[in-house]
């Protein structure tokens, strides 16, 4: 899903989320790495968000 937002186009990106920043703080730290190191032109924000609440999940969906 996330590649699908990366090469797809624009009017075809899906709102990723995900739940539980402890969990995926592995996943964030490797885009973030690709990002900076000039593999991925998206830096992580734009491809998903991820979240620890559901009062934050709520916030995105609204």
């Amino acid at each position: 899903m996330i590649s699908k937002n990366y090469y797809g186009k624009p009017e075809d990106k899906k709102k990723i989320i995900l739940v539980g920043k402890k969990f995926f703080k592995g996943l964030i730290e490797q885009y973030n790495k690709l990002y900076k190191s000039g593999l991925i032109k998206h830096k992580p924000s734009e491809l998903f968000t991820v979240v620890d609440s559901e009062k934050e999940l709520n916030g995105i969906l609204k």
